[in-house]
């Protein structure tokens, strides 16, 4: 739905290297958002992208092109990345404006990818949960609204922006007009 209308008018080939251009460019972003995030200095941000570049390269991490391919995933994991930088910030200003940013980028990421998104979005939310529950410990019951506005705030957002890609895929995997055996066929092949 993306790019698909884009080869009508361009070669594959340079809609393939265009896309693979962006994608790669919004890992980049995202990578670099979440290392200043957690206070990474800019030698440490592009040797840690390198390290990650040349660990990806020696294989197939169950089926992740992120770096190889022009495939929904890779600009995920950017906009993925750059939610949990955004969170971290989030966080650390106790600001529901951060979480909210946080919760559109992983929205991006979830309507291009529903489970690379998903999985972020899940992964966040424990963290928080985690996090609150151990800060409600320390602390009491006292000052603890603003970090609840904080997670639904970044929920809302993930889910409104992520709804484009969400519907379609939960359609699809809804879908009962091929039997049994076609489904895990199909299933089998992807995975």
């Amino acid at each position: 739905w993306l790019v698909g209308p884009l080869t009508q008018v361009f070669s594959l080939a340079a809609v393939a290297m265009t896309g693979r251009l962006i994608a790669a460019c919004t890992l980049a972003i995202g990578w670099t958002v979440l290392s200043r995030s957690i206070g990474l200095p800019s030698r440490a941000t592009v040797v840690s992208a390198g390290l990650f570049a040349f660990l990806s390269q020696l294989g197939s991490f169950s089926g992740e092109w992120l770096l190889d391919g022009f495939e929904s995933k890779v600009p995920a994991w950017g906009f993925g990345l750059a939610a949990i930088g955004l969170w971290i910030r989030g966080t650390l200003n106790v600001c529901p404006g951060w979480m909210a940013a946080a919760g559109i980028a992983c929205g991006i990421g979830a309507m291009l990818h529903p489970v690379v998104g998903g999985w972020i979005a899940v992964c966040i939310c424990m963290v928080w949960s985690f996090d609150w529950t151990l800060q409600r410990r320390s602390s009491g019951p006292s000052g603890a609204l603003k970090p609840i506005i904080g997670i639904l705030a970044f929920s809302l957002a993930t889910i409104l922006v992520a709804l484009p890609g969400l519907i379609p895929a939960i359609i699809m995997v809804l879908d009962r007009s091929l039997s049994n055996q076609e489904r895990e066929l199909a299933s089998f092949i992807q995975v």
